[in-house]
């Protein structure tokens, strides 16, 4: 649950948290500590966690679209200058198995990435809680992980 806060506040962190930074500081923190600010503040831990956040809204549309049973088409007719008049929402009939597919398959890819990002946290954590504060502190100020 940390990491995911953690990683929701990244953006906010990456703006203000760099400059203001210094190697006392850096000493100041446990190990631990330092670990988590090199490795949850780096940018390829934000993406990870970005492309997560991206895929349960996808995921939730493909269930509600399995539950409802159809989609809706809205046709319109085009006006003056392009725009849409005339509209009509038109409910069209899915194929649940295809639909059904795309669910499993977004799920899969959901996995995989939570998967990878598990495996590839831990390993920064563990290389990082090895670093001293002086190299925690320019990888941290470089956005990169060891």
């Amino acid at each position: 649950m940390f990491s995911k806060a953690l990683r929701l506040m990244t953006p906010l962190l990456m703006l203000t948290g760099c400059a203001s930074y210094n190697i006392e500081d850096f000493r100041a923190l446990s190990v631990n500590e330092r670990a988590k600010k090199v490795c949850y503040g780096s940018s390829a831990n934000y993406q990870r966690g970005k492309q997560i956040q991206e895929l349960a809204p996808l995921i939730e549309y493909q269930r509600n679209l399995l539950v409802t049973g159809y989609r809706v088409h809205r046709s319109c007719e085009e006006g003056d200058w392009g725009t849409k008049i005339n509209c009509r929402d038109l409910p069209v009939a899915i194929d649940s198995t295809y639909e059904r597919s795309v669910l499993d398959g977004l799920q899969s890819k959901l996995n995989r990435i939570k998967n990878a990002d598990a495996l590839l946290t831990q390993s920064c954590l563990s290389k990082a809680n090895r670093l001293s504060a002086e190299r925690a502190l320019e990888l941290y100020k470089q956005d990169r992980e060891p």
